[in-house]
């Protein structure tokens, strides 16, 4: 159990216990700087996942460039 996340939990229980880990750690950090706290805004921009299974998802093959070999001087009578 590290930064007092256990990751035996379910997932939206892991989510609020990292959700408090860096709210403290902003917090000592605008206590040390005196910087404003990001905390706030950064949950505030965090989207929920979507949660679409990969069998729905269409993924397309990477592209291989294939360059062709340089043609060299032949030697030919």
């Amino acid at each position: 159990m590290k930064y007092g996340i256990d990751r035996s939990s379910p997932e939206d229980v892991i989510r609020k216990q990292a959700e408090k880990a860096y709210r403290e750690l902003d917090a000592r950090f605008v206590r040390m700087t005196g910087r404003r706290p990001y905390a706030d805004e950064f949950f505030r921009n965090i989207r929920p996942a979507r949660t679409v299974s990969s069998e729905t998802t269409l993924r397309r093959k990477p592209h291989i460039n294939v360059r062709p070999k340089p043609k060299d001087r032949k030697m030919g009578l």
